[in-house]
């Protein structure tokens, strides 16, 4: 059964939503973490930026219960019949100040290409001013 809850869906990309079960596959069970994704994950996944390391971060920000981030993978839809493909991971962390953490990787094969008429981006982390995220009142 798939640990999927709520992807975002486009013709070309899908934006699936990480958990904690999805983040532990893919540290230690590849072939679950593929199978639970639907998709090809390719022999140089994970980008380099993505160390064990970091996704144990990850992993205990997720657990806090104050949760103030949120991560995706991103999935490259290819020509039926073929799954998509793991190209990618970003997400987003609210710090206590307000200000607003976006960060994302993609795999080097599928940088400055385009997906769905969009190019596809580098690697990079931008910093924002303070944000009213959904949800915070």
């Amino acid at each position: 059964m798939s640990s999927i809850l709520f992807p975002i869906v486009t013709e070309r990309l899908s934006l699936v939503p990480a958990t904690v079960k999805l983040y532990l596959m893919e540290l230690h069970d590849r072939p679950a973490f593929a199978s639970n994704l639907n998709a090809r994950v390719p022999e140089e996944w994970p980008p380099d930026q993505i160390t064990p390391e970091v996704i144990e971060e990850f992993l205990g920000r997720m657990r806090t219960k104050d949760r103030k981030i949120w991560s995706f993978y991103w999935l490259l839809h290819q020509k039926s019949p073929e799954l998509p493909v793991l190209i990618g991971s970003g997400g987003f962390l609210a710090h206590e100040n307000g200000t607003l953490e976006i960060g994302y990787s993609v795999l080097p094969d599928y940088q400055n290409q385009t997906a769905g008429g969009h190019p596809t981006l580098k690697d990079g982390v931008c910093f924002g001013p303070p944000a009213r995220l959904l949800g915070d009142r």
